[in-house]
Protein backbone atom coordinates (compact mmCIF):
# COMPACT_ATOMS: atom_id res chain seq x y z
CA UNK A 1 0.00 0.00 0.00
CA UNK A 2 2.69 2.44 1.02
CA UNK A 3 4.72 1.85 -2.14
CA UNK A 4 1.76 2.61 -4.33
CA UNK A 5 1.11 5.85 -2.48
CA UNK A 6 4.76 6.78 -2.61
CA UNK A 7 4.97 6.10 -6.34
CA UNK A 8 2.01 8.35 -7.03
CA UNK A 9 3.41 11.04 -4.80
CA UNK A 10 6.86 10.67 -6.30
CA UNK A 11 5.64 10.99 -9.89
CA UNK A 12 3.63 14.11 -9.09
CA UNK A 13 6.37 15.75 -7.05
CA UNK A 14 9.06 14.84 -9.54
CA UNK A 15 7.24 16.73 -12.29
CA UNK A 16 6.79 19.73 -9.97
CA UNK A 17 10.46 19.72 -8.98
CA UNK A 18 11.63 19.35 -12.57
CA UNK A 19 9.62 22.44 -13.50
CA UNK A 20 10.83 24.41 -10.49
CA UNK A 21 14.46 23.30 -10.71
CA UNK A 22 15.33 22.27 -14.27
CA UNK A 23 19.05 22.39 -13.45
CA UNK A 24 18.77 19.69 -10.76
CA UNK A 25 19.88 16.17 -11.52
CA UNK A 26 17.54 13.22 -11.24
CA UNK A 27 19.32 12.18 -8.04
CA UNK A 28 18.84 15.62 -6.47
CA UNK A 29 15.17 15.55 -7.31
CA UNK A 30 14.79 12.06 -5.90
CA UNK A 31 16.38 13.18 -2.62
CA UNK A 32 14.13 16.24 -2.38
CA UNK A 33 11.02 14.18 -3.04
CA UNK A 34 12.03 11.47 -0.56
CA UNK A 35 12.68 13.95 2.21
CA UNK A 36 9.34 15.68 1.55
CA UNK A 37 7.64 12.27 1.61
CA UNK A 38 9.21 11.32 4.96
CA UNK A 39 8.20 14.64 6.49
CA UNK A 40 4.70 14.09 5.21
CA UNK A 41 4.53 10.57 6.72
CA UNK A 42 5.96 11.70 10.04
CA UNK A 43 3.43 14.49 10.31
CA UNK A 44 0.45 12.27 9.62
Amino acid sequence: MMNYEFNNYYETEKIKQEKLNPEYSRKDIMNIVKSKWYKKINLS
